[in-house]
């Protein structure tokens, strides 16, 4: 299993361009299995996905996602074809999955 960021390094440049602290606690499998500490949240890890997983399909769907998210994220109207809402709502699933593993404390 590999880490993987809940935010892609493109998404953390967008979204965080200041960064932003939060506690994180991450599940592990060593004997510390729910370690915490505090961080810049666009910084996120989990390990949750096969290396295979994510630097294949994971990544392509980044580098599809990333430009239309960037387009949408502006302010300004946008028209979304079926296929941009496919790939937003697989992107966003992918995401929350992620974001679901790294177990984060509020």
């Amino acid at each position: 299993m590999t880490l993987e960021h809940v935010w892609p390094e493109w998404a953390r440049k967008f979204l965080f361009p200041n960064g932003g602290d939060m506690r994180v606690r991450h599940a592990t499998d060593d004997a510390d299995p729910h370690r915490e500490y505090s961080g810049p949240q666009a910084s996120i890890k989990a390990r949750v996905v096969c290396e295979a997983c994510n630097g294949g399909w994971m990544s392509d769907l980044e580098v599809h996602a990333g430009p239309l998210i960037r387009r949408i994220s502006v302010g300004k109207p946008a028209s979304l074809r079926s296929g941009d809402q496919s790939l937003l709502a697989l992107w966003a699933l992918k995401t929350a999955v992620v974001f679901h593993h790294a177990h984060l404390v509020v």
